[in-house]
């Protein structure tokens, strides 16, 4: 018996195509931004980087079965709940701080040479310049877990 493949709804698959490459874009700005945070491309900064940004892409794409757990005690595999979620949180500002520094330092005119720290990149950006950063930042960062929450629903953009 052959199954029917379901039509697929535009809007989904415009809004999923738009958080997928938007995950790409965090995945980038974390990775580079724990080595501009680090100082170093050496072997270890390049290994931390890369084990620190599947740590954060991993809980960002879990974000809706950690905060959606049916037993608030302890998940399934009989972990505390309260854990993964302080895990989460933290990830997620790891997630934020090093993208924001990543595409700061992508906008400002700083040298590749010279790292600075968030703040002194954010004061080098006009306030336009800051505005469009802190937009691509969070969309980025909140993109992975959006993935999680489209795809299991029907999209209806109209309330």
């Amino acid at each position: 018996m052959i199954r029917q493949a379901n039509p697929i709804d535009p809007r989904k698959f415009i809004l999923t195509s738009a958080f997928r490459l938007s995950s790409i874009w965090d995945l980038v700005t974390t990775f580079l931004g724990i080595l501009l945070i680090l100082g170093k491309v050496e072997l270890i900064p390049i290994g931390i980087a890369f084990t620190g940004t599947l740590i954060v892409v991993a809980f960002n794409f879990s974000t809706k079965t950690i905060w959606e757990s049916r037993n608030s005690k302890r998940t399934k595999w009989k972990f505390p709940n309260h854990l993964l979620k302080i895990a989460w949180v933290m990830a997620l500002v790891v997630d934020f701080w090093t993208s924001l520094t990543c595409n700061a330092w992508f906008i400002s005119s700083q040298q590749i040479e010279h790292k600075s720290a968030l703040l002194k990149l954010l004061q080098e950006l006009t306030s336009g310049q800051f505005i469009i950063v802190l937009f691509v930042t969070v969309l980025t960062v909140i993109s992975p877990m959006m993935i999680s929450y489209i795809r299991e629903r029907d999209v209806d953009l109209a309330g």
